[in-house]
Order: structure tokens, then C-alpha cells, then sequence
């Protein structure tokens, strides 16, 4: 089949990852893949697009008239829609008979309407999106993936100091200051830690005066954007993902691949890709005190982490591998077309 994907985020977070992952899946299974994004998207830097839409705003008429030539021109046998604004252009500007499918990357469901089916990432936003009015027929389930390269490795022995490592947009939802205090209670108790913290985005300033209040300045280092999730992974010895909403975590399958032990919050997605105290230890959301425990219960025992990160590993390879998740998406469009 040929397949538009487009995408119109310019930031960079875990639905740009999607859009990549869509890309590599499709072509994996011997589909025709048209990419579309944002002339001015930063994950042009990593993927080669096809084509990029001026994007100038939601209503952009330019935008729309483009991609109605490209659907004219290249007559596509699906569209592929990440995030409101790509379901908004192909919306309004397809060819007759050719369907949109909007992949739910997150709660957000307005623009799902204008969809003829929508891929679901986990049973809560499946559930989510019957609660409010879609019919049970146009949704699809189908999980994030991941490209699995790296071989599990045992997990060494920590680092002194212990090395936690997070990381994604620094925004309210991502949980960070939970994190950050945290740390400043392992600190309390005479835990000899420290945190690296990937990432950036409108909460930073927050971010980094909350770590002064607290004065754990060296005790927490604000890395910046990831670029090399390898060296980074490399760095570290726990991976905590402290969301208090997260509607699947693509951010925890890179961990798992990468052989860390894992402390996430009972946010949604991480509810269904981790058994809790099996693959990783899940904690309440908004709650820096549960954080630390789970953080001190993994720091304590060296030999139950080895264990999550092993079982983590071998659940990732069994669900979540592109080579597993790639033939169950080729397969579902197939039965749409």
C-alpha cells in the first residue's frame, strides 16, 4: 500500500518517536511510505520527509491546498494522522474513498471525530474514547514499538553515586518535580544518589529554582535535550518515569531495551506495559514520598532490579518489538483497505 504519514508537531517528545517508529514499521513490511510534516519540525533532523507543509497556523489554507495536490497527485491508499492539526489538514483536504486513521497518542479526543478509524495505544484510552461517543467499530488496537537492537545485559553494579536517570518534555504532567523531591528525601536518608534529568520545554525555569530551594544544585544535573539515548542509558543506573498522566510511555520501552530497572508511576500506559514489582515497581502519582521509597527499595536491593530489568526486557521482546508490532499494524490497515 502507499501510506501518507504525516505529522505536524515541531517539538520533540514521544509522538514524534511514533511518527519515526510508524515509518520504520510500514517500511519494514514492504509499504510505499510518504512522510509529511511541519517545514519547520525538528524531527526533519532525523527522519528525511518527503514533503514538509508550511503549517502556519490550524486553519493554514496553504497547508490543506498542498496536501490536497500531494493526495491528488500520489493517491495514497491511507492516511496515517499523528496529532490534532495532521487530522485537521487531511480532514480537509482528501481525495473521496481514501481513509484517515488518527493514531490517540494521548487523551485528547475532539479531533478524532473526523477520523474513519483510530489506532488505540492501551485498553484505558480505548476505554476513554467509548466514554465519549466512539463508536467500539472504528477503534483499533495497536501498541507503541520500539526497534530492538541491544541485547540484554546484566545489570552492574551501581554506580557510587547511584545514577537515576529521567528524561521527556518539561511540562506539568511529566511529574518532575515529584522527582526532584524525591531526590532531596533520598537525600534525607543518607542515600548517596544523584539525578540525571534529560529534556527541556516551558517548566524548566520551575524545574531548576525548585532544586535550588531545595539545594540539591549538585545533586541533580539538567542534561538537556537527548540526542544519544545509548549514552545516555549508559550513564545511569535506574530509569523513573514520575508522570501523573501518561497515556503510553514509548520512553519505557527504550529503558527496558537498554537492560535498566525501571520505577514508574501508576499514570495509565505505564499501568499496562509494566507488572507491577514482575517488570518494574509502580508508584502513586503525586507522590514524591512513594517515589523514594521505590527508588531506596531498588537502590537496597541490587538483586530484585536485575531481576524487573531481565523480566522487562524479555515482555518488551514479546510485545513490543517493531518486528513483532510492525506485522499487527501492516495487518490492521490491510483489513481496513
Amino acid at each position: 500500500m502507499r501510506i501518507f504519514n504525516v505529522m505536524m508537531s515541531r517539538d520533540l517528545g514521544g509522538i514524534q518517536q511514533a511518527y519515526v517508529d510508524y515509518h520504520n514499521a510500514l517500511t519494514m513490511q514492504k509499504h510505499e511510505v510518504i512522510n509529511i510534516t511541519s517545514v519547520s519540525a525538528q524531527i526533519n533532523q532525523q527522519l528525511a520527509n518527503n514533503y514538509s507543509l508550511l503549517n502556519l497556523a490550524p486553519w493554514c489554507f496553504l497547508s490543506k491546498l498542498y496536501l490536497w495536490l500531494l493526495a491528488l497527485i500520489h493517491k495514497p491508499d491511507l492516511i496515517i494522522c499523528h496529532g490534532n492539526r495532521a487530522v485537521s489538514f487531511a480532514s480537509t483536504s482528501k481525495q473521496k474513498n481514501i481513509p484517515i486513521i488518527g493514531v490517540s497518542h494521548n487523551y485528547s479526543y475532539k479531533h478524532l471525530y473526523k477520523c474513519d478509524y483510530i489506532l488505540v495505544l492501551t485498553d484505558k484510552l480505548k476505554e476513554h474514547l467509548m466514554q465519549h461517543g466512539i463508536d467500539k467499530k472504528r477503534l483499533l488496537s495497536i501498541s507503541n514499538m520500539t526497534n530492538v537492537v541491544h541485547a540484554y545485559k546484566a545489570v552492574p553494579a551501581y554506580k557510587n553515586p547511584v545514577i537515576i536517570g529521567s528524561f521527556g518534555r518539561f511540562v506539568q504532567k511529566k511529574g518532575f518535580i515529584y522527582l526532584i523531591e524525591a531526590i532531596k528525601l533520598l537525600n534525607q536518608t543518607n542515600h548517596n544518589v544523584q539525578l540525571l534529568l534529560g529534556g527541556d520545554g516551558p517548566d524548566k525555569d520551575a524545574l531548576i529554582q525548585k532544586t535550588k530551594e531545595l539545594q540539591l544544585e549538585e545533586y541533580i544535573k539538567f542534561h538537556g535535550w537527548v540526542r544519544d539515548k545509548d549514552v545516555f542509558f549508559q550513564e545511569i543506573d535506574l530509569f523513573c518515569l514520575p508522570s501523573t498522566i501518561e497515556p503510553f510511555g514509548i520512553i519505557l520501552l527504550e529503558a527496558m531495551e537498554h537492560s535498566k530497572p525501571i520505577i514508574a508511576t501508576k499514570s495509565g500506559g505505564p499501568e499496562e506495559i509494566i507488572h507491577d514489582n514482575i517488570d518494574g515497581l509502580l508508584t502513586k502519582i503525586e507522590s514524591s514520598q512513594d517515589l523514594a521509597d521505590k527508588l531506596s527499595y531498588a537502590i537496597n536491593n541490587h538483586a530484585k532490579a536485575e531481576q524487573l530489568a531481565k523480566s522487562a526486557y524479555a515482555r518488551l521482546k514479546e510485545n513490543y518489538d517493531i518486528k513483532i508490532v510492525s506485522k499487527q499494524l501492516s495487518e490492521i490497515l490491510g483489513a481496513i483497505k
